[in-house]
């Protein structure tokens, strides 16, 4: 393959900086109506360059007038079809006059003389275009077929019609292409790149979580330790101190440059943008010039061929494939003997055998999923034939000896069969028959496979019968012996013999390499661009395929063959003739000079070379005979008039003449038919029957020649061809004619069958005759896809050389339509749905398409195409408004093609070799007109998508949108390198601004940024980004960086638009476009290896920098990083990162000067979330971990004195003691094996980090150097140290070696900032980290640490600060340790402390000031000694702290309630040192708000600031009121501190923070209450302002509580005594605690949860974790040791009747709680509930209590029980109990204001109507009908309470009879009835005396335990009594009434009775049932009713019906004794018998 390069394309530089872009905008430009303004798109490039100031640009570049080129106006002559199509150009055309064009090319070459580019050579690259951006290549072809190159250099070829002649050229011209000679910077990644391999290993700490590495590293720790402490002083520490005094900034400057690696090669390490989604999206693809269709080849070989007889006479087979279901051909024949020489002899004449050896074979590939309803490649098969010599017996005869010698072996039978062979085969052995056939199945299974491995057999084979020579009927049959084995078996007779063939499955090319490879036109065809030399015997012929379903792949070669299939012949009435051959020839005329016929015909037999003539197969004694051959013809690439097939039809004497003087002719002619082709006409391919002109006809007669056997032939039979009808022997064809039926089948690549495309063909060259190709145009939409495809290049090269010549006529229009049609046909063969770019269709633009202007067009093709398209747009709008149609998907779509069309013939246009353009004269490239219509048809393809997306898509429609949204970006881009760059960004512009969707959180505006960001992605990854945006010399800091640059100006306004978007995929691509832009830079080699183009390339995206920093608190950059989308965050960081980092310092720090504070404070915060965004690892989960049995060295530090209880108290686990999630480090025990994290250890993010931290270090040294040597940012400094914290953050062992360099010049170069600073507010978290690092494993990180520790303290002491840096550090440990930031134990921690003292010692005893003098600090001796003792004072504080935190840490299992009891127990042992205890308060307070334990919290935060508030009373005269009201259990006496433990500003947000969380627990008044000690802070300090806040504040309180105090609000929480039973719970065994909990808690959640975190805690599971049903007391010596229990009960604060007059207001009743009650109801009979009268109520109060908590609200959730003392209420007490809180109910919804009507309603129905007032009317029932039994006392209470329940039930009912509505009516009145009910029956129960006379129903047994209080006459529920007035009424006992029943005598139970008594007994008993009748009950009844009511009846009934069925059941019983009895009497007397 070979090149060469033709004229390249020169490029032009681009404007600089010096344009200014206004921030207006505009609307598009229509050239009829001038210019209008709109607020919806941006100004133009060249608008925008308007405003520019005058002196930026040269006076010689002024705007200048375009040259007039012309206004198109038609001539006379026209057509009325050209006038109208005149007239719709005209709405579009302009002239150039009108187009105002800016000289953009000319300024920026006037550029490229500029100081600094002729300075700065090496600034080029990033200025000017290559002159060989754009080259053309010409590539020969691989591959010419010798067929392909004989036709092109044939002496006819002029000869040739005009179609072919194209066509050849097509096949072997070279390839012509254009090619980007830079594309490919930004997609070849550089090797000799330094990648994060290349860095030394990076160590995290937080790697280190292998248990076994970690005990060997501890180990070696400690060793190093003890060895340190053998030699009693650090000198490494020392030495450190000494050498990094000494360091300077330029060491470590230089130190961390050597491990930089690119940031993006961190980033994306795997960068390649040669492949992938990306790739696909923005770049078109590179399709090979020709394509193949994928098939499945495979090599067959034949090998051996055996049958019974042996090798008698010569067989010849043909082999191909076939689908029998479809009844097709797969492939032609492929012919091959397996006959020896010997047997080969037997034939005269035979020639040298030259076939070749092997076949290849093409196949579609089956399906790989299996099919439900089956494939067709199962019904592929292998046909074979088998023919022998012909022999003078008839077919059977022939067939016999090779059947019957098999059956009988008869070995004579074998030699007759030999010596007849060799007769036949000399006199016939040109002559062939059909001997027998074989099939076999390709493929098997579903999904099918191919069933062959090395070699497969035929071993069966079937005697070729007259109907089996048929193809149609042979694969019937095939067919049927797969669906019906049996019947086919009947049909048909075996021929024993076995045919062997080697198979080889081609799946590479290869596999051929070694095979002398032939195409199916025998020419030598390369393998791997390697043509064989012929070798014979590795020969191999590729068998021509027919495929079912033909690809629509181009022809790439001359292809024209023609098979013949003759299929039957019809001669039975002709008298002579059995042995009937058909003769195939091609003729050109029929003169006798062509009776040989033309060379063109494969023999297939014994050689490649080319025959005049072909015959087929002899049937014997058969007149209509049918024919399986194939005749393959080589046709004439020139069809020449008179070209026909020409078939004759010959007798064949099989036997030769008896008598010697007869002439012995062996092919006698019996007549013909011929078949005409004709180049004009489309190629007679398919079926044809034709006549037979037989040789009786009189006309025949005269045509033919009997000279001789070989003179025979037929001639001048065109000469006549009315006489036709004279050949009518009255045979049996059509109308009684001999009839011929033959198949024909073309491959051609230059004729085609199809008669629309050869109409075309034929005259598309024929200009003359125009009416006729137009026609042929139009007929062009009917051509299938697979011809249309075939021969797509010589189709679009005529339809597009056709729109040149007639670009001002309509029929340029049709062309397109025709192109359009086309494409859309080929689309839907390829099932493309999105239509994409069609590879075919995109090789030929590619390759072949080269035409720039037709000869004789008035316009170029891209003019044309440009207009055409346009107008054909605009009229399918207008006729869509007209009709309804209008323009469709599809049709921009295909916009691709004419975009490619457009570009490639521009480009030719201007880079042709005698072209000699100026680069500066780009602009005039093209003419103004054609730009305006350019842009004119980007927006209205841009104006059809916005109006689509907005509207309804159908199924596939929005993929449509989004293709041909990519193409219009791939065309956009493609402008850039050939058109104007001015016009090219102007269309750009315009393309975004109309893209732009009015409401983005919309479904269509949602597609529209989706297709927004893809343009963006596909125009911005041109290879040529810096040249565009004009990075000449740096523009002066501004406040708009993003209007210096068009290109990334727009870009990034663009994508801070979209980041306030809802959806994270938009949100995600937009940010991802820059990241993605600056990753190709990073990797481009032209710009990596060039010094400044990393400055230049981050200066054009300054923009993005600014932007974000001046808008880091604006409500957009707020919005979007409250989001907190971890990805989106880190993709937008690293390119803002990339860009500080790149920008020149010098330049960044102008910037940042010109902002304001607040901006710089801004910067400084963006790169601290960026710090904190990149952090190594995530926070582990801590597991179970176990205790290893070895205590560590600190564990012995702690205090011996702990209690029992505080010990057992430590393994109680919290259900969420896991730590936080947060960017702090982790505190693992080295005891422990914790999993590993998912994404510690990643080697890529570890990297990742380092190159991040790496490049924040260097930016914050860079500030610090600017701004604090100018002392103008001091106050920002604390937000320095912030991000220095956040930097220092979970970083790696290397990168802290960094850090602490740093930072040790940052304490030498600011001594005044961060030492002389009272506030010490200026080193931030430093304290903080630097003692977590003094922990680490890592020897020069712990070392270094420590030793900057060291430098950091003394220079506070020197500065007098010692006191507040022994504060920070204490607080800065404290919060270390609740943090859970120590990733190790704390072993290092304490020997780091402890080396502090001993540096402290070795410097006052050896350095005398040394180190001192270095520092430039100067101190006495005793400022030494103080500064020792007060080293070893700090270190002992800083070590008490850690001992109390291995309490803590020890507990990490416990639940919350015990970590919180010891964190205050240690708080409280710290009360010598303040600031330790409030540290301790604070981490108590962060547990409470963790748990949303807002009123524990707030009370925390009293306590501190009860502290606060005593320290600072000290030093204030201010009345800091009093906390006793509040937390009245907490008191603390502060002695003298030295300032700086807390300010009042620190008070006062301790005691905001308690507001907060009063507020929340719905304590106002205790708001309220701090609020006025604030108050009397805030006035003493004269804060007006704050006190009008904080008065606003308290008065929405009050409105608060008096809106509680109106609605009687109930509880402010829930509370439950908890009891512990169980041998785990240790020391919590046997104990109760009440627990608050919060408000709407239900019991059922809180015992799941205990259960849950006790089932997990003891590892038991939830099932051994019991929870008691009830409140009785516990049997603990009953419970099952193996289980734990837990009793829980809801409980309420308890008020003795004192406090209760005392507590009248909400908050009384709901704070200062210590005593609570709960209630366990049982009966005497032992069940826990009964009736009314038999209910108890055991109350039980608990007292509660804690040294540091008396009561509720308090400091903890949970309180002991130390008290409990229990009251038994009787039923009569409990139901006074009852009524009086019903009573309440009804006060408090009366009193209610305003009055709630609904809940006044629901309380009335509830009480009153009938089914549900069972309760206050069964209480006086049950105990004022007999109230003499019952304490005097009680009865009294309780009939006030009925009473006063009666009077609140009226009440309610006037009350709500007043409010209701006219609805509601029916309701009322139902109330009221039921009330008067309710009333009468109650007022009897009221006024009732106590004697009682009446009749008593059953004796009262009192039971043994009762009530003191209750009389002995008590009776229970249920058992009530007569009254007297009833007893009056009812008769006396008789048999006959029903009181009968209820006084009936029991029955006795000893002893056991007789058989006769219980006959008796039962007998009476049913006796005296049946005499109730229900007449006497009804009569009882009515009078009960009358007199006393429904209710006495009720009981009655009730009372009746139950000793009913008593006495049914015992009836029941006896009569079964009764039938025990007889069954035994009945068995004694049988006995007795």
């Amino acid at each position: 393959m070979s090149f060469r390069r033709s004229k390249n394309l020169s490029g032009s530089p681009s404007p600089s900086h010096l344009i200014s872009y206004p921030s207006t905008y505009r609307a598009s430009t229509n050239p009829d109506e001038g210019e209008t303004t709109s607020p919806r798109q941006p100004l133009t490039l060249r608008e925008r360059t308007r405003s520019a100031a005058a002196h930026h640009l040269p006076t010689k570049l002024k705007k200048k007038k375009a040259p007039d080129s012309g206004q198109y106006s038609p001539t006379n002559s026209e057509s009325a079809e050209k006038k109208e199509d005149k007239s719709r150009r005209e709405s579009i055309r302009v002239t150039e006059k009108r187009v105002k064009h800016w000289p953009y090319e000319d300024w920026v070459s006037s550029k490229q003389t500029e100081t600094e580019l002729a300075n700065h050579p090496e600034l080029k690259p990033l200025i000017l275009f290559p002159k060989d951006d754009l080259i053309i290549i010409t590539k020969e072809r691989d591959y010419i077929p010798q067929q392909t190159r004989d036709a092109l250099e044939s002496t006819e070829f002029d000869k040739f019609p005009n179609h072919v002649k194209a066509l050849l050229q097509y096949f072997t011209t070279e390839w012509r292409f254009i090619m980007k000679t830079h594309e490919n910077y930004q997609r070849i990644k550089n090797s000799e790149r330094k990648t994060l391999q290349d860095l030394p290993r990076l160590e995290y700490d937080l790697d280190w979580i292998n248990n076994d590495d970690l005990a060997g590293r501890v180990k070696q720790h400690l060793n190093a330790l003890a060895k340190e402490k053998e030699i009693g002083v650090n000198r490494l520490h020392w030495e450190y101190l000494l050498r990094y005094i000494q360091e300077s900034d330029e060491e470590n400057k230089k130190l961390r440059r050597q491990d930089l690696i690119d940031l993006f090669e961190a980033w994306e390490p795997g960068f390649d943008r040669g492949k992938g989604p990306e790739f696909d999206l923005c770049q078109r693809s590179f399709p090979p010039p020709t394509f193949q269709k994928k098939r499945m080849q495979f090599m067959i070989t034949p090998r051996s061929f055996t049958v019974a007889l042996g090798e008698m006479e010569p067989f010849f087979f043909s082999l191909y494939l076939a689908n029998v279901k479809e009844k097709k051909r797969l492939s032609e024949n492929f012919y091959f003997h397996l006959n020896s020489d010997r047997v080969m002899q037997l034939i005269p004449q035979h020639g040298t055998t030259q076939l070749p050896r092997g076949a290849l074979f093409n196949l579609n590939a089956p399906p790989k999923t299996e099919s439900l309803h089956g494939d067709t490649h199962s019904d592929i098969v292998f046909i074979l034939r088998v023919d022998k010599v012909l022999q003078p017996t008839t077919l059977e005869e022939s067939q016999e000896p090779y059947i019957k010698l098999q059956m009988h072996s008869n070995e004579k039978e074998r030699r007759r069969v030999q010596e007849a062979v060799g007769p036949f085969c000399k006199r016939l052995g040109e002559y062939r028959q059909p001997f027998a056939w074989a099939a076999t199945r390709v493929f098997e299974g579903n999904p099918p496979k191919f069933r062959f491995g090395d070699a497969f057999s035929f071993e069966q084979f079937f005697r070729c019968s007259a109907k089996e020579i048929e193809d149609s009927q042979l694969w019937e049959l095939v067919r049927e012996s797969h669906e019906s084995p049996r019947n086919f078996e009947k049909k048909v007779k075996e021929i024993p013999g076995v045919l062997t063939l080697d198979v080889a499955h081609v799946t590479s090319p290869s596999q051929l390499v070694k095979q002398t490879l032939f195409d199916p036109s025998f020419d030598l065809k390369p393998v791997e661009d390697i043509i064989s030399e012929l070798r014979p015997e590795r020969s191999v012929k590729e068998v021509q395929d027919f495929p079912e379903v033909e690809d629509i792949f181009p022809h790439d070669r001359l292809i024209n063959d023609l098979f013949v299939y003759p299929e039957t012949v019809n001669l039975s009435r002709i008298s002579q003739g059995k042995h009937i051959m058909v003769k195939v020839q091609l003729r050109e005329d029929d003169l006798p000079a062509s009776k040989e016929g033309l060379p063109v015909c494969y023999t297939g037999q014994f050689s490649n070379k080319l025959s005049q003539s072909l015959s087929t197969p002899i049937q014997t004694y058969n007149k209509q005979p049918n024919f399986n051959s194939e005749f393959k013809l080589k046709m004439p690439v020139r069809l020449k008039k008179g070209l026909h097939l020409f078939f004759q039809f010959f007798h064949v004497s099989i036997k030769p003449k008896k008598k010697s003087s007869e002439s012995d002719f062996l092919e006698i002619p019996l007549g013909y038919s011929y078949l005409e082709i004709s180049a004009d006409e489309p190629f007679p391919e398919g079926s044809h029957t034709l006549p037979v002109y037989t040789a009786e006809s009189k006309k025949l007669k005269a045509t033919l020649s009997p000279n001789s056997q070989n003179n025979n032939f037929f001639f001048n039979y065109f000469s006549d061809r009315k006489d036709e009808k004279e050949n009518d022997t009255g045979g049996s064809g059509i109308g009684g004619k001999p009839t011929f039926r033959v198949r024909l089948q073309l491959k051609s690549s230059i004729y085609s069958a199809n008669p629309n495309l050869t109409s075309f063909l034929t005259s598309y060259r024929g200009f003359h005759d125009r009416h006729r190709l137009q026609t042929s145009i139009v007929e062009l939409h009917e051509i299938p896809a697979e011809i249309a495809g075939k021969f797509l290049p010589i189709i679009f090269t005529g339809l597009l050389s056709t729109m040149s010549l007639y670009s001002k006529d309509p029929m340029a229009l049709e062309c397109l339509r025709s192109v359009m049609s086309i494409l859309g046909k080929i689309y839907s063969q390829t099932d493309d749905l999105g239509m994409g770019r069609l590879g075919i269709v995109e090789s030929y633009l590619q390759y072949s398409f080269s035409l720039t202007k037709e000869k004789g067009a008035g316009e170029y093709v891209y003019e044309t195409i440009t207009n055409t398209y346009l107008i054909y747009l605009l009229e399918k709008k207008n006729m869509g408004a007209l009709s309804g149609g209008g323009i469709s998907v599809q049709d921009v779509q295909l916009c691709w093609f004419f975009f490619d069309v457009i570009i490639k013939s521009m480009t030719l246009q201007v880079l042709p070799e005698e072209y000699n353009m100026e680069p500066q004269n780009r602009s005039k490239w093209f003419s103004a007109s054609f730009m305006l219509i350019l842009k004119k048809l980007i927006t209205f393809l841009s104006g059809f998508m916005v109006e689509r997306c907005q509207g309804e898509l159908a199924p596939g429609e929005l993929k449509g949108i989004f293709s041909c949204n990519k193409h219009c970006a791939l065309f956009i881009k493609d402008l850039f390198h050939i058109f104007d760059r001015g016009n090219s960004i102007e269309i750009l512009e315009a393309y975004v601004s109309q893209m732009t969707p009015a409401y983005p959180e919309s479904s269509g505006g949602t597609k529209l940024l989706l297709c927004k960001l893809d343009f963006f992605k596909i125009v911005y990854d041109t290879e040529h980004l810096i040249p565009l945006n004009f990075p000449l010399i740096f523009p002066p800091p501004s406040e708009d960086m993003m209007s210096h640059y068009p290109l990334t100006g727009l870009l990034i306004s663009e994508i801070y638009k979209m980041i306030k978007h809802s959806l994270h995929s938009i949100r995600m691509k937009a940010i991802s476009l820059v990241s993605e832009i600056l990753c190709k830079f990073a990797y481009d080699d032209r710009y990596t290896s060039n010094g400044p183009a990393q400055s230049r390339m981050a200066l054009i995206f300054f923009g993005m920098l600014t932007h974000i920093v001046q808008n880091w608190n604006g409500e957009l950059i707020r919005g979007w990083r409250s989001k907190n989308d971890q990805r989106e965050m880190k993709t937008m960081y690293i390119s803002i990162l990339w860009i500080a980092y790149y920008i020149p310092n010098s330049y960044l720090m102008q910037w940042l000067h010109n902002q304001t504070e607040i901006v710089r404070n801004q910067y400084l915060d963006l790169l601290r979330d960026i710090a904190d965004t990149f952090q190594y690892g995530s926070p582990l989960e801590l597991g179970k971990f176990e205790k290893s049995p070895e205590r560590s060295s600190f564990h012995e530090m702690v205090p011996a004195g702990l209690s029992r209880k505080q010990t057992a108290m430590m393994s109680v686990v919290s259900p969420d003691a896991e730590p936080q999630q947060s960017h702090s480090k982790i505190h693992v025990s080295r005891h422990v094996t914790p999993p590993i994290p998912k994404n510690v250890g990643n080697f890529q993010e570890g990297g990742l980090i380092f190159q991040v931290g790496l490049r924040l270090l260097e930016l914050l040294e860079n500030f610090s150097d600017h701004f604090l040597v100018r002392q103008d940012f001091c106050e920002g400094h604390s937000k320095m140290m912030h991000l220095l914290a956040g930097i220092l953050q979970n970083q790696s062992y290397r990168f802290l070696e960094h850090a602490c360099a740093y930072l040790r010049q940052q304490f030498l170069k600011f001594k005044r900032i961060f030492f002389e600073n009272s506030s010490m507010g200026a080193v931030g978290d430093i304290p903080l980290l630097l003692l977590g690092y003094t922990n680490s494993f890592y020897d020069p990180i712990r070392e270094s640490a420590t030793s900057i520790l060291f430098l950091f303290i003394q220079n506070q002491q020197y500065a007098g600060n010692f006191r507040k840096v022994g504060i920070q550090l204490t607080t800065a440990l404290a919060k270390l340790v609740s943090e859970k930031n120590l990733l190790n134990d704390s072993d290092m921690l304490v020997a780091s402390l402890k080396k502090l003292v001993s540096l402290s010692m070795f410097q006052y005893s050896v350095s005398h000031g040394y180190l001192e003098s270095l520092q430039g600090i100067h101190v006495t001796p005793s400022q030494r000694v103080v500064f020792v003792r007060q080293m070893e004072d700090l270190s002992e504080k800083l070590m008490k702290i850690l001992r109390d935190s291995v309490q803590i840490k020890d507990l990490i299992k416990a639940d919350e309630e015990t970590i919180s009891d010891l964190t205050y127990e240690i708080s409280l042992s710290y009360q010598s040192t303040p600031e330790i205890q409030l540290s301790w308060l604070q981490a108590l307070y962060d547990r409470h708000i963790k748990n949303k334990c807002y009123a524990e919290a707030g009370m925390t935060m009293v306590r501190a600031a009860t502290i606060m508030t005593e320290y600072l009373k000290q030093f204030n005269v201010i009345d800091y009121g009093d906390f006793s009201g509040i937390s009245p259990d907490f008191h603390q006496v502060i002695e003298e501190e030295e300032p700086g433990l807390c300010t009042n500003e620190d008070l006062i947000v301790a005691l905001e923070k308690a507001i907060s969380n009063f507020e929340l627990a719905e304590l106002e008044e205790y708001s309220v209450a701090l609020m006025k000690i604030a108050m009397s802070v805030w006035e003493a300090l004269g804060k007006w302002k704050e006190l009008s806040e904080i008065s606003q504040r308290q008065s929405a309180l009050y409105r608060r509580i008096m809106e509680k105090q109106s609605a009687e609000s109930a509880s402010w929480g829930q509370y439950y005594r908890i009891g512990f039973y169980g041998r785990e719970f240790k020391e919590l065994n046997n104990c109760e605690f009440v627990y608050k909990e919060h408000k709407g808690t239900h019991l059922y959640e809180l015992s799941q949860r205990l259960k849950s975190f006790y089932g997990d805690k003891f590892e038991c599971g939830e099932n051994n974790i019991v929870v008691f049903p009830d409140s009785n007391p516990v049997d603990v010596t009953k419970l099952d040791p193996t289980k734990q229990y837990l009793q829980i009960t809801s409980v309420e604060p308890f008020f003795s009747p004192q406090e209760t007059s005392t507590r009248s207001t909400n908050l009384q009743r709901n704070t200062s709680l210590y005593r609570f009650i709960y209630s366990t109801p049982f009966t005497k009979k032992g069940g826990a509930h009964g009736s009314v009268r038999e209910q108890y109520l055991r109350k039980t109060i608990l007292t509660v209590g804690n040294p540091y908590c008396q009561s509720f609200p308090g400091i903890f959730k949970r309180i002991p029980v130390i008290s409990r003392k229990e009251v038994i209420v009787t039923p009569i007490e409990n139901a006074i109990d009852s009524m009086d809180k019903m009573n309440l109910k009804f006060q408090v919804e009366l009193r209610a204001n305003p009055l709630n009507l609904k809940n006044l309603q629901a309380l009335l129905q509830g009480s009153i109507l009938t089914t549900v007032n069972e309760g206050p009317l069964e209480i006086g029932k049950q105990f004022l009908r007999h109230a003499h039994r019952f304490n005097e006392d009680h009865v009294t209470l309780l009939k006030k309470s009925l009473s006063a329940f009666l009077k609140l039930v009226e009440e309610a009912l006037n009350v709500n009879d007043i409010h209701i509505t006219s609805d509601q009516v029916h309701v009322q009145e139902a109330l009221m009835d039921g009330f008067n009910k309710l009333q009468r029956r109650m007022t009897r129960y009221l006024t009732r005396g106590d004697k009682n006379d009446g009749i008593q129903l059953e004796n009262h047994v009192v039971p043994e335990e009762h009530h003191s209080d209750e009389s002995d006459g008590e009776t229970s529920a249920g058992e009530d009594e007569l009254t007297p007035e009833l007893s009056t009424k009812i008769p006396a006992k008789t048999p006959g009434n029903s009181s009968f029943i209820l006084n009936m005598p029991p029955l006795p139970s000893t002893p056991p009775p007789s058989y006769s008594e219980l006959k008796d007994m039962a007998s009476d008993l049913s006796s005296s049932l049946q005499r109730v009748d229900s007449e006497e009950t009804e009569m009882l009844k009515q009078k009960m009713i009358q007199e006393f009511g429904d209710d006495e009846w009720e009981l009655l009934e009730e009372e009746m019906k139950r000793k009913v069925e008593e006495e049914e059941l015992k009836i029941q019983e006896m009569e079964e004794e009764l039938r025990a009895a007889e069954e035994r009497i009945a068995q004694k007397m049988k006995l007795a018998e």
